[in-house]
């Protein structure tokens, strides 16, 4: 799966074939512009962030189901990772510099780092080695 910002889409391309066959999952309005995408594999959703209206969100893998989880005092979440061990998810925002935590069902959130980092973007985790 992956993220185009320009089309506002997310999308899945199928391995089992030898040539690009994309298929689109969710399609944005002009008003939205999502930009990175993980994926829960026990629940099958997808998250992903909106640099555009500002929030971290999720749904259904076949795109169904779609619901806002964070969205106060987000400013940039360019990059997003899902702990599916733990069951969290981390967000960098690229204005404040924070990086973020939350549970995946959009409860307990908090800011776990929130000074000397400047210009921050991706993040990644490696759930498996904790």
């Amino acid at each position: 799966m992956f993220v185009d910002a320009n089309l506002r889409t997310i999308n899945k391309v199928s391995l089992e074939v030898n040539y690009f066959a994309r298929s689109t999952v969710l399609q944005f309005s002009v008003h939205y512009k999502p930009i990175a995408l993980d994926f829960d594999p026990l629940e099958d959703r997808i998250y992903w962030s909106d640099i555009k209206l500002q929030f971290i969100a999720r749904a259904f893998k076949n795109g169904t189901f779609p619901e806002i989880l964070y969205h106060n005092e987000i400013h940039s979440p360019n990059g997003l990772a899902v702990d599916w061990i733990g069951r969290n998810i981390y967000w960098t925002d690229n204005v404040t510099g924070h990086i973020s935590v939350g549970k995946l069902d959009g409860s307990s959130r908090k800011s776990l780092i929130t000074e000397g980092l400047e210009s921050i973007g991706d993040i990644a985790l490696s759930p498996t080695d904790g």
